[in-house]
């Protein structure tokens, strides 16, 4: 899973999280969220909403 930075944070930010087998969306995102790190950006990704269902 891999954060998508294609999709950039519109004026009210959503994360979208990208891999073969899906996609999720955290939104909005959380303060602070560019200085995470892996472990904390992966824990975001779980809590995310698939956006394929």
């Amino acid at each position: 899973m891999a954060l998508d930075w294609d999709h950039l944070p519109q004026a009210t930010p959503g994360l979208i999280f990208n891999s073969r087998i899906d996609r999720r969306r955290l939104f909005p995102a959380p303060d602070g969220w560019l200085e995470l790190g892996d472990e904390d950006l992966m824990k975001l990704c779980i809590s995310a909403r698939s956006m394929l269902y």
